[in-house]
């Protein structure tokens, strides 16, 4: 089964593995995932790189994408984008919370999509990724729109 959602300013879509899915032009993409070296190409756009359809066909959900994996971000909006299994993902805009600093211990990457926070002294400007030892080791600013993931805890 086909779907397609015409995605605007502040949509999140959550993919869970082995959903087929394709990105448009003016999209940001945040991809959490393991370690693999396998990506399933069921077209390239015209380019050299091999298809992999005998592939995809034994692994693909045959279902539409779940209406739950979906939602609408304000730009204020600080909380939980995405828990579990395999992983959590939260945005934090300012200072984290007790909360948030509370949940995220241990190893966190650190992704900023505006300001520039430092993790022990070193920035880390948007859109790139740093690695804290824990989210003490983050220094926030007020003005700062972050993304924290790391893996779930078993």
């Amino acid at each position: 089964m086909l779907a397609w959602h015409e995605g605007a300013a502040g949509d999140l879509f959550y993919i869970p593995a082995n959903t087929v899915h394709a990105i448009g032009g003016g999209v940001s993409l945040l991809e959490v995932q393991q370690n693999s070296d396998i990506t399933y190409r069921l077209y390239d756009y015209g380019g050299p790189r091999e298809l992999h359809l005998e592939q995809w066909l034994a692994v693909a959900r045959g279902a539409p994408h779940p209406e739950g994996c979906r939602a609408t971000i304000t730009p204020e909006f600080s909380g939980r984008l995405a828990d579990g299994p395999h992983f959590r993902l939260e945005r934090v805009v300012g200072l984290p919370d007790d909360a948030q600093v509370q949940d995220f211990s241990g190893n966190t990457l650190v992704m900023p999509v505006s300001g520039e926070p430092t993790i022990a002294g070193e920035t880390v400007g948007a859109w790139q990724c740093g690695l804290a030892p824990d989210v003490d080791a983050i220094e926030f600013s007020a003005d700062a729109t972050v993304l924290l993931t790391q893996p779930c805890r078993t």
